[in-house]
């Protein structure tokens, strides 16, 4: 063992009963009834030292053979136990069991769980602006100490961020790195998700990549997810290279809020806000001193200009376009409406006049009948358009994002996820593709994003219903519109038979496109790929036509 381990770890021989309950020192947990978690190199259990509770993690040393395992278990246990901030996590002792080779450390006890898990049982899976900010701002005074120590955490994330009596605190020092002031390092940690542009390439980076990791896990807490997809190392370097930094436009945030997050996120590190500006930010000055920050004024788009503008942001995504790419393509810094309405026609290869008009007037900020390429790119890539009103919609969107970028055959995907081959998605294999997107979410989670897809009720998803959900612009507004004929059947006490009877009024046997269209424009005003989508859906045998059968099993009466 290292030499100043040696004079911090004290040797002790543990006990086993037949219930696995375990006892060493003053301290003693049970195998079976107190496990809190594990890793690759040992596991976290909750014990108790006297009438108070502990968190006991062992490390089976045969694991730190490699010197740079051993490095960052001295570095995790020398640090954790200088550190004196009530908003870091200490060690409170450590002994050494050498006869099984195992370290045990014994640490706080935080007993709100981490930042992911109160994350994840947040209404809608976020928190409220000031509760963010108060997060974050402990989580910085934590991260102070060992500023002061010339310290750099290297893997700020939810996870390591921890709940104890109303104070956060930070956690997991083992890739702590010391690094006098205004040196770099070059060695890779941390988690991909929240690592800096510089750990992602592998380049030289400073302290400034913990302040990057605060940006990031601040917009989750806001928003909840992170700003750009992650797939794997090199897409999500592109994707962060690529795509600018876009703020949800359902959810409003402070114009201060908004600042840090993007000081935070500037790619170079010589454009990221340094600690000493962190400190002294308007946000963590304001923070309990003021009720509500004021939000930054904003233009209001209605419902079905958000649901353009995503869709034309999907788009470019598809394509790798940004906003200053379109502008270039008009071959003018300042645009006209006309020349407005061509762009936004040539993106969507459709014609929708009305939008585009009312979309002109708002992007016109300086009212002077010209879009400059300023005004275009601030709106257009500032928000994110895409609806953030359930997790379902959430998640179902970055499946979309994913599927056109990849461009990926949702019917070969289809195949590769039912695995007994009968033709239907159940509950459990759907859940794969899910956890593909959101590994943490609950089964609660996970079974209501299961019936946003399941559009007939029948507790399994076909590749119609899966290509409505995914490929359908509008699918959350066509959903509602089925729930209201159900509902009209029902209120009414029409059966299923009558009403298709009644619209297929030439009594062929069957629905064609054009009875089907007039039906639906009878209910709600829906534009005809929406209606062609819809009718698409009852169309199982895809012939055509819809045949009282189809009608009869998509409305589930």
């Amino acid at each position: 063992m290292d030499k100043t381990l040696q004079r911090i770890i004290r040797l002790t021989q543990k006990q086993v009963d037949a219930k696995s309950n375990c006892y060493f020192d003053q301290y003693s947990f049970n195998y079976t009834k107190d496990l809190l978690g594990e890793g690759s190199f040992g596991s976290v259990y909750r014990g108790t030292q006297g009438n108070k509770f502990v968190a006991i993690k062992i490390l089976n040393l045969k694991f730190y053979d490699n010197p740079a395992y051993k490095q960052a278990l001295k570095n995790e246990i020398t640090l954790m136990m200088e550190l004196q901030s009530p908003n870091v996590v200490r060690i409170l002792d450590a002994l050494c069991d050498q006869h099984d080779n195992e370290l045990f450390l014994i640490i706080e006890y935080c007993e709100g769980g981490d930042l992911r898990h109160l994350l994840s049982h947040q209404p809608n899976q976020r928190f409220q602006e000031s509760a963010a900010i108060a997060i974050i701002s402990q989580t910085i005074q934590g991260l102070s100490e060992l500023l002061h120590k010339n310290y750099m955490h290297r893997d700020i994330k939810p996870d390591n961020i921890l709940l104890k009596q109303n104070t956060y605190k930070v956690a997991d020092f083992g890739l702590a790195a010391k690094i006098p002031p205004k040196q770099v390092l070059r060695a890779q940690a941390g988690t991909p998700l929240y690592m800096s542009p510089q750990l992602l390439e592998g380049k030289e980076y400073s302290n400034k990549c913990d302040i990057w990791s605060l940006g990031l896990v601040l917009y989750e807490l806001l928003f909840g997810r992170t700003p750009w997809l992650c797939r794997s190392f090199d897409t999500y370097l592109m994707e962060i290279q690529t795509k600018p930094l876009q703020f949800p436009y359902e959810i409003e945030i402070s114009a201060n809020v908004k600042d840090f997050i993007k000081r935070c996120l500037k790619i170079e590190e010589q454009n990221r806000m340094s600690w000493t500006e962190l400190l002294k930010h308007p946000m963590l000055q304001a923070q309990g001193k003021l009720k509500r920050q004021a939000t930054q004024e904003r233009l209001n788009f209605t419902v079905l200009e958000r649901e353009y503008l995503y869709n034309i942001q999907l788009i470019c995504a598809q394509h790798n376009f940004q906003a200053k790419d379109l502008m270039k393509q008009c071959g003018k810094t300042h645009i006209n409406q006309e020349e407005f309405q061509n762009m936004l026609r040539k993106i969507m290869n459709q014609d929708n006049d009305e939008i585009s008009k009312q979309l002109f007037g708002k992007f016109d900020q300086s009212k002077d009948g010209l879009i400059s390429a300023q005004e275009f790119e601030y709106l257009f890539s500032e928000y994110d358009f895409a609806p953030i009103d359930t997790l379902a919609v959430q998640i179902t969107h970055e499946l979309q994002a994913i599927i056109k970028i990849y461009q990926i055959s949702l019917k070969q995907l289809f195949e590769q996820l039912d695995q007994d081959k009968n033709g239907f998605l159940d509950q459990k294999e759907f859940e794969f593709l899910i956890k593909k997107i959101a590994p943490k979410l609950s089964q609660k989670n996970i079974f209501e994003i299961f019936k946003n897809y399941d559009q007939d009720n029948d507790g399994k998803i076909s590749l119609k219903e899966l290509k409505f959900v995914l490929q359908s612009k509008n699918y959350q507004k066509l959903k509602i519109i089925l729930n209201k004929i159900r509902e009209t059947l029902m209120k009414k006490s029409v059966s299923t038979n009558v009403l298709f009877t009644s619209i297929d009024a030439d009594q062929k046997g069957y629905l064609n496109f054009k009875d089907f269209e007039y039906f639906i424009g009878k209910i709600d005003k829906v534009s005809r790929s929406d209606v062609q989508d819809l009718f698409n859906l009852f169309d199982e045998d895809e012939n055509g036509k819809i045949s009282l059968n189809e009608f009869n099993s998509l409305l589930n009466l």
